[in-house]
């Protein structure tokens, strides 16, 4: 398989601070971006998921974000390998994987499918306790096709979003936008944890600052997302306190 890797960042992944009993390695780091090939399943192997607790818990996998363009096909494997139609393993009210205490679990892989499509896609996936919505370790996977020409082979993930300021926020949080070049239909995305649009924002400025009133949101975590020419660049997350 053909596993081509731009290295934007040493890393795509990040863990949530609130995480209490799951630890998440891999044997080679999730890039920042990925270049998959288009009519070759690109594989994200070697995950190692730990429970660090001195109780037994189950865990459970929810591909909470999945911003792909159609065509494209996302799946994951945890138990047994799921449809790409499914997010959340084992159903709606089925248990998580049982993992004893220190413990690993070593069966999840990733997979992403372009089936001869052009396009970047951008998915979210959490691994959480099911007692425990909160207590999670999250990988962001970002990737494009080699022939996907457009904003996004030109801009660093790192650069374009700024974290917002400040965060957590209760008022008003603020994000910096630096493109390279305007950009048709660029708009900024608020998603909760479920992975449903809480706002939207138009960005008709390269370099510009927009406002995200927090004041209006519940508290929690959020996910702030910008997105050009149908492609996610980058993502940030923001937490809400009232």
């Amino acid at each position: 398989m053909k596993n081509f890797i731009l290295s934007l960042l040493a890393f795509g992944a990040f863990g949530s601070l609130s995480a209490q009993s799951i630890q998440v390695t891999t044997d080679v780091p999730v890039p920042a971006m990925s270049l998959i090939d288009l009519n070759i399943t690109h594989d994200f192997l070697g995950f190692h998921v730990k429970n660090i607790t001195g109780l037994s818990i189950d865990v459970r996998v929810n591909r909470l974000v999945n911003d792909i363009p159609a065509g494209h096909d996302t799946y994951f494997c945890w138990e047994y390998c799921y449809d790409p139609s499914v997010s959340l393993s084992g159903g709606a009210t089925a248990g998580g994987l049982a993992i004893a205490p220190d413990s690993t679990a070593d069966n999840f892989t990733f997979h992403i499918d372009a089936n001869g499509i052009e396009g970047c896609g951008h998915a979210i996936v959490h691994f959480f306790n099911k007692k425990n919505a909160n207590d999670f370790v999250e990988y962001v996977f970002d990737y494009c096709t080699p022939n996907a020409v457009g904003i996004a082979d030109e801009v660093n993930a790192a650069n374009v979003l700024s974290a917002p300021m400040p965060n957590p926020s209760s008022q008003v949080a603020i994000v910096r936008i630096d493109l390279p070049r305007n950009t048709d239909n660029t708009y900024l995305a608020v998603r909760d944890l479920a992975g449903k649009e809480i706002s939207r924002f138009a960005v008709n400025q390269s370099k510009t600052s927009i406002s995200i009133p927090t004041s209006q949101y519940s508290a929690g975590l959020y996910y702030v997302s910008l997105v050009a020419e149908g492609n996610v660049l980058a993502t940030q997350k923001l937490i809400v306190e009232n």
